[in-house]
């Protein structure tokens, strides 16, 4: 944005601001605080004195916005600022930031900032503040929607957006929790908080930027009764990053179901997975091209049981999900080697390891898939013709194959929190979450 427009000269006064006012500077393209000295040699440049620096120098008129004045310029509405600039309104956020302020509105919406740590800013008095309009906290925008839906009857929406690693999943889970806590007493409330465990753990993975990055696109509706009681859910995801299942950047982790499953699963699953204890579990997936995938951690053993708990509060089976999710880390296992004519073959034959291990727990034969895999059938003149794939071709194909059934599982995971979360009878209305994730 500019940071100032129309600046006037008039002799020794400038219009709006006058000698030695507070000023922001865009110098090297930062924004550095200064003092106002005097005019250029034209009146489209100033002379300014920056922080630390021991004399003038000249700006570009452009270049300069003025500051708000020290006690004002942290205001927790943006829209009350005297002078709304870029500077000012970054100044603002570092202001409260700094004194763990991380909610500031901005008219009708919600700027919330990242700290990275956790802050007091949840318990019982944050709930009665968020009864006060224009608290800027996510439980008074939560607060705000239900107060709408019972005065109006009519729907309500709240958009969650922002880079990754910006919060938008965590800042979700508490507009839902604060809802639960309005409109608890049907038990259902506790199921819908129960679907953020699992679906984070097949959706979301560990990035440069974010350790629980939202690898899709999550719209919660929950629906409420006559009473304005929770009554069900209803759960859309959009654009789930189905290449993270083969392959993510060096210091990045796919999703976090699978290092879970590693590191959390006991004696009697492991031996019916065929996955080796949780120090041994190199799988090509989890590398991401790196010579060593990523320790696994006590973190990951507790997400497995969270995630269990989870299936086991929402009726989703357990056992058919670990399979699929053992098969697709087999699969990416299975080599394939030049037969010396171009052609793929598997590395080991129909008794590889990873192969068999794939087999058994997708229910198909080893010699089956081995083929499947190699060769593609094309109809040519009404005749069916078997073409050898290259190794390339073929590792292609394996991708795409473990891909389909990740993609494949999640929708199905999607599907059984629905079927747990469905409304008894006819709900009344409804708030909308949207969780888009960040790039």
């Amino acid at each position: 944005m500019s940071a100032v427009t129309g600046l006037s000269w008039s002799g020794d006064s400038l219009e709006g601001l006058g000698w030695g006012s507070r000023v922001w500077v865009l110098a090297d393209g930062t924004w550095c605080p200064g003092t106002l000295a005097s005019t250029g040699r034209d009146s489209a440049t100033l002379e300014v004195f920056l922080e630390g620096a021991g004399k003038s120098r000249s700006f570009p008129a452009r270049d300069v916005a003025p500051a708000n004045p020290v006690d004002q310029e942290s205001s927790d509405d943006l829209t009350t600022l005297p002078f709304v600039t870029e500077p000012g309104l970054l100044r603002c956020l570092q202001s409260r930031f700094d004194h763990d302020a991380v909610y500031t509105t901005a008219g009708p919406v919600l700027v919330a900032v990242n700290p990275f740590k956790p802050v007091p800013l949840y318990d019982v008095e944050a709930h009665r503040k968020a009864a006060t309009p224009g608290t800027p906290h996510v439980y008074t925008v939560a607060q705000h929607a239900f107060s709408q839906m019972k005065e109006t009857g009519n729907s309500q929406s709240i958009l969650i957006t922002g880079e990754s690693g910006a919060g938008k999943t965590e800042t979700t889970k508490f507009a839902m929790q604060y809802l639960a806590v309005l409109a608890g007493g049907s038990g259902m409330e506790r199921r819908v908080l129960d679907s953020n465990p699992l679906l984070e753990a097949f959706g979301n993975a560990s990035t440069l930027h974010n350790a629980n990055s939202s690898r899709f696109g999550k719209l919660t509706t929950i629906h409420f009764d006559d009473r304005h009681a929770i009554a069900g859910a209803t759960i859309q995801t959009y654009l789930l990053e189905k290449s993270r299942v083969v392959s993510h950047a060096v210091g990045e982790r796919s999703f976090h179901a699978f290092y879970q499953l590693c590191a959390g699963a006991g004696p009697e699953e492991r031996a019916a997975l065929g996955l080796p204890d949780a120090a041994a579990c190199r799988f090509a997936y989890l590398s991401g091209g790196e010579s060593t995938p990523p320790a696994l951690g006590p973190s990951d053993a507790a997400g497995f049981a969270q995630v269990k708990a989870a299936m086991e509060a929402l009726g989703v089976p357990a056992p058919p999900v670990l399979r699929l999710l053992a098969a697709v880390l087999w699969l990416g296992d299975v080599a394939f080697c030049d037969d010396g004519q171009g052609a793929a073959g598997v590395v080991g034959g129909p008794r590889s390891p990873a192969l068999r291990h794939a087999c058994r727990l997708l229910g198909v034969a080893p010699e089956a898939l081995a083929a499947a895999l190699t060769t593609r059938e094309l109809a040519a003149g009404g005749e069916r013709v078997s073409r050898r794939l290259s190794p390339a071709a073929a590792a292609e194909g394996r991708d795409a194959l473990a891909k389909a059934l990740y993609a494949r599982l999640f929708d199905w995971l999607v599907r059984q929190v629905n079927v747990a979360l469905v409304a008894a009878g006819a709900p009344r209305a409804s708030i909308a979450v949207l969780d888009i994730y960040g790039f």
